[in-house]
């Protein structure tokens, strides 16, 4: 947005632009947008037509539940992946990998396909979001340039729980800047229009926000004045940790391979195989006993001395395929959930 551009300018002082020509911004016209009624949950038979036309598919929508339960009910029938950002950091990589080698022709995800995915398909449905968030998701169809101009489907409804990721304004403003666009030029979306776009959904700070950055903005500050090289702060490290908002869990369906990734001292191993959730959610499930602390046997170390560790196990529903279940408890008999075996 311009004034972000302007805070960025008053910033470093002297600068130089570059922009590209007109004609490389017509070379990037490889999108068409497709509006559509209802929500996308409800329209599962239109992805359905393009997958048994061959066409290779992204589906995108705003919230994990959302992608685990249409990724459940299109995996029958067509090869497909899901990925969010409900996996341990060991199946990410692994379902990473498998894009990068093969592409599935279906794949579902949520805002983890925004960035760090090098793909390239021919046809995307997403959930509404905020116009920069689709910008990211139309990035990934058609990137190669190799085709006409392909679809991108984008449902003007939203789930009851996307207020919490989206607000309405930014939605609102969004969608109004959808439908100028898909009544001009049968829809093409113009590179070169986008910048009056973004400034049309972001014309401002707004009250919340302002104070927001000018908080954040004054912490950092105050944080850089502290910064001593190879002087440790308990205070800077304690303000470091309070920006995330996330607490590194392990699946109980892995807890067994982290006791044993501790044993061979591949702590990095055992960190693979922790999932992310926010701290509202994790204090929830504490209070109704899914997520316990627990302690490891002291493990020896080389030098002699004996290493202590703590962490939280969740008793969630986990699987590989499709991540942490957060509605679901886990069947600890399936799984063949023995842990005391090792303590």
């Amino acid at each position: 947005p311009t004034f972000l551009k302007r805070l960025l300018q008053d910033a470093i002082g002297s600068y130089t632009e570059i922009s590209a020509e007109k004609k490389l911004y017509d070379a990037f016209t490889r999108h068409q947008l497709k509006l559509q009624e209802g929500l996308l949950s409800n329209n599962l038979h239109l992805i359905r037509k393009d997958l048994e036309s061959g066409f290779n598919v992204l589906v995108v929508c705003n919230t994990v539940l959302q992608a685990q339960e249409i990724y459940k009910t299109l995996n029958i029938d067509f090869d497909a992946l899901l990925i969010h950002g409900s996996f341990t950091a060991k199946d990410r990589t692994t379902i990473e990998k498998q894009l990068q080698r093969n592409s599935p022709q279906l794949l579902v995800g949520t805002q983890a396909i925004e960035v760090s995915l090098d793909i390239d398909y021919d046809v995307i449905y997403t959930e509404p979001a905020p116009l920069d968030a689709l910008i990211q998701r139309f990035g990934r169809i058609n990137r190669k340039r190799t085709k006409d101009s392909c679809p991108c489907f984008v449902f003007m409804e939203r789930n009851d729980k996307d207020k919490w990721i989206y607000s309405d304004n930014l939605i609102q403003k969004t969608l109004e800047v959808l439908l100028d666009i898909s009544i001009k030029n049968n829809g093409l979306i113009q590179e070169i229009d986008l910048q009056n776009y973004i400034d049309y959904v972001y014309p401002g700070f707004t009250k919340e926000d302002d104070e927001t950055f000018n908080l954040v903005y004054k912490s950092l500050k105050n944080a850089a004045k502290r910064l001593v090289p190879f002087e440790p702060s308990e205070e800077g490290e304690e303000d470091y940790y309070r920006q995330f908002d996330g607490i590194k869990v392990v699946p109980a369906f892995y807890e067994k391979q982290f006791y044993s990734s501790i044993e061979k001292l591949d702590f990095i191993g055992a960190e693979q195989l922790k999932v992310q959730i926010r701290k509202g959610r994790f204090i929830q499930l504490s209070g109704a006993s899914s997520i316990e602390k627990r302690r490891l046997p002291e493990v020896p170390l080389p030098s002699g001395k004996k290493l202590t560790i703590e962490y939280y196990v969740i008793k969630k529903k986990y699987r590989p395929e499709l991540g942490l279940l957060i509605n679901e408890n886990e069947d600890l008999d399936e799984i063949n959930y023995q842990f005391s075996e090792f303590l």
